[in-house]
């Protein structure tokens, strides 16, 4: 509690820079401080960088170094654009939805490739529709979604493609392909109720 109160003082009088590099300058240091049910952990040495990685991804493929690293080629070069400016949030969350989209369910939505997004437009209508039925708190709920009913088709449609695509597989294919290669969508039909 004490290490909690002194680094409100210190980003209170603007000195937690300052601060964060006193603690740091033991070399290889390393701070965890639980923030609101989550650990913020300062650390300037890449081994604990490392090991501090390996505790937060439960689960890597071999394959989603390669997920990552291609999306991250297409972010970068929307980047380099000869100085012109871009919109940041724009690109991170179309880079996000590449990364998800692939390494959940095996295919990429390329939304960094393509100027048509259908699907994340679509996502975003759904956003914002459900974010004002928040100021109605509980009642939200009973708010009915035919503004953004064809948005919800269009969504359902898109996810139906690779939910079908999943399910055609036989529980014997689906069992064959290593855990370490299974999509989201593949983990989830192994362990569906088998068909009566």
């Amino acid at each position: 509690m004490d290490l909690i109160i002194k680094i409100w003082r210190k980003l209170a009088t603007n000195q937690f820079i300052e601060y964060s590099r006193e603690i740091l300058s033991v070399p290889g240091h390393t701070v965890s401080v639980p923030v609101l049910n989550m650990p913020l952990i300062v650390t300037e040495d890449t081994e604990n960088i490392k090991a501090v990685m390996s505790t937060q991804v439960s689960k890597i493929r071999p394959t989603d170094a390669a997920v990552l690293n291609r999306c991250m080629n297409n972010l970068l070069r929307h980047l380099s654009n000869e100085g012109q400016p871009c919109d940041m949030y724009d690109l991170i969350d179309r880079y996000v939805l590449d990364v998800v989209s692939e390494i959940f369910l095996g295919e990429s939505a390329d939304s960094l490739l393509s100027e048509k997004q259908p699907f994340r437009d679509n996502m975003e209508a759904l956003v914002r529709w459900n974010t004002a039925k928040t100021v109605l708190g509980p009642l939200g709920a009973l708010v009915p979604d035919f503004p953004v009913r064809k948005s919800l088709k269009a969504i359902n449609a898109y996810m139906d493609i690779y939910v079908q695509r999943t399910l055609s597989l036989s529980e014997e294919e689906l069992k064959a392909k290593p855990e370490k290669y299974q999509t989201l969508a593949d983990s989830l039909a192994v362990q569906r109720a088998s068909p009566k």
